[in-house]
């Protein structure tokens, strides 16, 4: 994947938690969504420390909801970056 997709990627990411957060206060799922997908893009990135990050957060803005496919997709984001970094007991 070349580095100008993947920073275009990244960009819009981050465009979008922004604008999520500013008109979607109430909804965590989408608000989760976003977070997961600049998650993604940080870690193609190379930026692994964003991406926990923003994988935490959106486990964080899920925690409490019923179970759904947010969620599962969320959480094996966060999995497998922790399972990539070695932290597999985690």
């Amino acid at each position: 994947m070349p580095a100008v997709w993947r920073a275009r990627q990244w960009r819009a990411a981050q465009r979008a938690i922004e604008l999520i957060d500013a008109d979607s206060a109430d909804d965590h799922g989408r608000r989760a969504r976003a977070r997961e997908r600049y998650g993604y893009a940080s870690y193609l990135a190379g930026d692994t420390a964003t991406s926990r990050r923003l994988l935490e957060e959106a486990v964080d803005l899920l925690d409490g909801t019923s179970p759904s496919t947010d969620e599962a997709r969320v959480l094996t984001g966060l999995a497998g970056n922790l399972m990539l970094a070695g932290r597999c007991a985690e």
